[in-house]
């Protein structure tokens, strides 16, 4: 009887799916936390007002002004949060905040299908 040669093994076929999901995974986090970004930026006192009605000036200013700086950190914020659903996902709870920020070398690859270097 005649064996099949398979033409990709399980760990070919994870191999080249991971790199796909997260670059998607990446992309739509970090493309759906911009528009969110620009949309606060943009509408931030009309929110605000929306939200809570009329309020003094002073106080408007400094809400504005934390809405601002909150808005600025979603980018980053959704890079980390796809980055720490994916190692929940593959079982790796202990893996801490510097290994996906980058600070650990072992862990950290500067090309653009596999951020997360420590699938591999």
């Amino acid at each position: 009887m005649e064996q099949k040669t398979l033409l990709f093994t399980d760990q070919k076929i994870k191999e080249m799916i991971i790199p796909l999901f997260l670059e998607q995974l990446l992309l739509f986090s970090v493309g759906f936390s911009v528009v969110i970004m620009l949309f606060v930026l943009v509408g931030n006192r009309w929110m605000l007002q929306l939200l809570f009605g009329k309020v003094e000036a002073p106080v408007m200013d400094a809400c504005v002004t934390y809405l601002r700086i909150s808005a600025y950190s979603y980018p980053a914020l959704a890079i980390y949060n796809a980055g720490a659903a994916v190692y929940r996902n593959l079982g790796k709870t202990n893996v801490t905040i510097g290994n996906l920020a980058g600070t650990d070398p072992q862990c950290f690859q500067c090309d653009s299908v596999s951020f997360f270097g420590c699938l591999k």
